[in-house]
C-alpha cells in the first residue's frame, strides 16, 4: 500500500498542494507540466481570457486527447480481435488438414 504524500505544483504561476499515493508522484508532477505548458499555449495564443475560461478550454482539450486516444484503442483492440480470429481459424484449418 503506497503511503500519500503532498506537492506543491505550479501551474501559471499558482500554487496548488496535492495529495497523491507516493508512487503516483512522478505522473503528477508531470500531469501538472502539462496542464500548465496546454494552459499557457491557450493564454499566449490572446483567445481566451481569465483562470477559469483557460482551465475549462485545457481541460477540453484533455478530453478530446483522452476521447482520441480511447477511439483508437478501441479500434486497435478490434484489429487485435480480428488477427486472433483469424490466427486461430489458421491453426483450426492446419489441425483439420493434417487429421486427413
Amino acid at each position: 500500500m503506497s503511503v500519500a504524500v503532498t506537492k506543491v505544483v505550479r501551474i501559471l504561476d499558482n500554487e496548488y498542494q496535492v495529495r497523491c499515493a507516493e508512487d503516483e508522484l512522478d505522473d503528477l508532477v508531470a500531469s501538472a507540466s502539462d496542464l500548465d505548458e496546454r494552459m499557457r499555449a491557450i493564454r499566449d495564443a490572446g483567445n481566451v481570457a481569465g483562470l477559469d475560461r483557460l482551465a475549462i478550454m485545457a481541460a477540453l482539450n484533455i478530453a478530446h486527447d483522452n476521447l482520441r486516444l480511447r477511439h483508437r484503442l478501441d479500434a486497435a483492440g478490434q484489429e487485435v480481435d480480428h488477427l486472433t480470429a483469424r490466427l486461430q481459424n489458421a491453426i483450426e484449418q492446419r489441425r483439420l488438414d493434417r487429421g486427413h
